[in-house]
Formats: structure tokens, C-alpha cells, sequence
């Protein structure tokens, strides 16, 4: 029995099929903007932040890194958190206020990332 060999253009081609299935699909949004990126699986929401960051000129973000909690975003698009109004960024995942930080959250397939600037609610 002879294995079947694969030419370099094969192998090529079944490396972009890899790719492709560990790729996934990303809506990002804050405010109005929405973004729509290909994301790695397995990445964070703060990677694909980071990411968003890169390629967008209209996008970016800044914050503070706390040991043992995360990344804290305090900043979106030149707009920071307001202590004296209580107003902050606040990370949903799908609809729903995220029970995790962005600097936790594995992305999924078909994921919708979203910022609301809005009064905490305690």
C-alpha cells in the first residue's frame, strides 16, 4: 500500500479550509457604529476590541488593567466614564448586560459585542 501524496497546492488549499473553519463572525457595536469582522476562535472580547482598534479609524478604547478582575474599559471614542453622573460603559453580549468582563468572554459564532454608555445600576 502507497500513500496517496498530496501536491504543495492541495495541502494549500485544505490549509485555507482550517482557516476558514476557525474563523468566526463578529457584529461589534457602540452607539451607532456597528462593525462586522472576522474574529479568531477562541479570542476574547478585548482581542477583538484590539483588533477593531487596528483596522478601524474610528474606533478606540482605553482602560485599566486590575489584578484578579481584568481589564476595566473606561473609554470608548474619546468618551470616558463619569463618576460624579455615574454613567459607564457597560459590555453586553447578545442583548443581555454580560455577566463576565470583555477580557473574559470567549467569543462565539455570530456574537453581537455591544458598548452602551448608561447610568450603572446597582
Amino acid at each position: 500500500f502507497t500513500p496517496a501524496s498530496t501536491t504543495p497546492s492541495e495541502s494549500g488549499d485544505q490549509t485555507g479550509i482550517i482557516a476558514e473553519a476557525q474563523a468566526i463572525q463578529v457584529e461589534f457595536r457602540v452607539g451607532d457604529a456597528v462593525y462586522n469582522l472576522a474574529g479568531a476562535q477562541g479570542s476574547t472580547a478585548i482581542e477583538h476590541m484590539t483588533m477593531v482598534q487596528e483596522q478601524e479609524d474610528d474606533f478606540s478604547f482605553a482602560g485599566v488593567e486590575y489584578e484578579g478582575l481584568g481589564f476595566f474599559v473606561n473609554e470608548i471614542n474619546g468618551v470616558k466614564g463619569d463618576d460624579e453622573a455615574e454613567m459607564y460603559w457597560i459590555f453586553y453580549i447578545n442583548g443581555e448586560s454580560a455577566q463576565v468582563g470583555a477580557g473574559q468572554y470567549i467569543l462565539e459564532d455570530e456574537d453581537v459585542i455591544e458598548w452602551r454608555y448608561e447610568k450603572a445600576i446597582y
